[in-house]
């Protein structure tokens, strides 16, 4: 009998291996992230984000009906039969009790129904905090202060105080909303020790102190401007100054010419001297799109003319590399003295007044010597004596193929408004006036 119970229990174990074998895994998703940290691990996974919708299912148990031996499944004798038949005899009949030892049965099966994720508790994960209410950081900003700086750059001076890094910008008043001056006009502040670290973005000029930061940018258009600054912590305005308000427009400033005004363009000999002369200052627009100040000298029976050329060049949209007295591309401010006005034209100037002899012709006065002659964009205009192009390197683009670039900035046209202007008032344009073409020269 004991023996019989043996091989009993012994054919029980492999055909309940072989069908616990034959049901597929059931994979169950609990809702956690699917690279969290295993709960053996010191850390613990991110919570799930709460959320009203259902999640992934969690299983319920049900109980299968009972399995019938397959055709390979040996037959299990019924311990309650008076005569069971041997235990190693095929076929031998088997009645599954569902629940009575010895009866093999399928284990459950996991069938998905929607439910809500159980919400995980301490121990389980760690919680993210909520950007919403993460606290902004304290950060202040006094009283804005706006000035020009020599060249009309707009200057907004605010006293700052943080106690987290950010970023400081300048912003213009555009209908109701406030919008960077430039999609550049950002730069990190990182509050260390003694100061502030500001690195310089491209366009954007920035000072600071221990105490205050100065942001700078050079205008792009005539009009009102109303000027803050702002303070960011990452995406976030966390602080703002008042609003500073200013008018760009041409403001021309005119003054006399001093000897200090011309310490290389003047000299003893000279047909004219600072006492004729006139400096004007005024706002002009830039090859790269921006308005600055400006200067230039000329006789003072010359300022009337310049200053609607330049008023109207202004308003027309056309543009100077730079517009300054010869004395500042003769001084050493350069980093050395250009000895000769060639030597100048290669930086594009626009200038008046220069006592000199005419290039090409040693025995005669240029009627610059006068204050009675502008250059205007020596670089993009450039001129021909006798087989030489002055300046040589402008040579290709705008002397041999001057028709083709004639709609970059600075190039003078025959419909341009520096020509249209100047004609009109009476004063001659060098591509006509003389035998050979000067395209950049002016004179009544």
């Amino acid at each position: 009998m004991r023996g019989r119970i043996a091989r009993l229990a012994t054919t029980l174990g492999v055909s309940l291996g072989l069908v616990l074998s034959a049901v597929p895994a059931v994979s169950v998703n609990l809702g956690f992230p699917a690279h969290g940290v295993p709960r053996a691990s010191a850390s613990l996974p991110p919570c799930a984000p709460p959320t009203s919708t259902p999640t992934s299912p969690v299983p319920t148990t049900v109980s299968p009906a009972p399995l019938s031996p397959g055709p390979t499944d040996p037959p299990v004798a019924d311990p309650a039969a008076t005569d069971p038949a041997p235990i190693d005899q095929p076929g031998a009949p088997t009645t599954p009790t569902d629940g009575q030892p010895g009866t093999p049965t399928e284990p459950p099966v996991a069938t998905a129904e929607p439910t809500m994720a159980p919400t995980a508790g301490p121990s389980d994960c760690v919680q993210a905090p909520d950007p919403s209410l993460t606290p902004v950081p304290v950060a202040r900003l006094g009283t804005a202060r706006l000035t020009r700086s020599a060249d009309g750059a707009l200057q907004v001076r605010a006293p700052i105080r943080s106690p987290v890094p950010g970023w400081v910008s300048l912003a213009r008043a555009v209908g109701s909303a406030w919008v960077p001056v430039r999609s550049t006009d950002l730069g990190v502040v990182s509050v260390i020790p003694g100061g502030f670290s500001a690195p310089v973005p491209a366009g954007f000029r920035i000072t600071t102190t221990s105490r205050a930061v100065t942001l700078a940018v050079q205008p792009t258009a005539v009009g009102t401007w109303a000027l803050r600054m702002e303070f960011h912590v990452g995406n976030r305005v966390v602080a703002t100054s008042a609003a500073v308000t200013t008018t760009v427009d041409f403001d021309l400033t005119l003054r006399p010419a001093t000897r200090a005004d011309v310490p290389i363009t003047y000299r003893s000999g000279c047909p004219v001297g600072p006492a004729s002369l006139q400096v004007l200052s005024f706002t002009y627009r830039t090859y790269d799109n921006t308005l600055q100040r400006g200067s230039i000298i000329v006789h003072r029976r010359a300022v009337a003319v310049i200053r609607r050329l330049f008023e109207a060049s202004l308003a027309a949209g056309f543009a100077f590399q730079t517009v300054s007295p010869a004395d500042w591309y003769h001084s050493p401010s350069l980093g050395r003295v250009l000895r000769t006005d060639p030597e100048a034209m290669a930086y594009g100037l626009t200038s008046a007044f220069f006592c000199r002899k005419v290039t090409g012709n040693p025995y005669r006065l240029s009627p610059h010597s006068y204050g009675m002659a502008i250059d205007i964009n020596t670089f993009q205009n450039p001129y021909l004596v006798g087989r030489s192009i002055y300046p040589p390197a402008a040579a290709r683009d705008y002397y041999y193929n001057r028709s083709k670039n004639s709609t970059r900035p600075g190039v003078i046209t025959d419909g341009s408004i520096v020509a249209r202007t100047l004609r009109a008032a009476g004063w001659r344009w060098g591509k006509y006036a003389f035998s050979q073409p000067d395209y950049q020269h002016f004179q009544p």
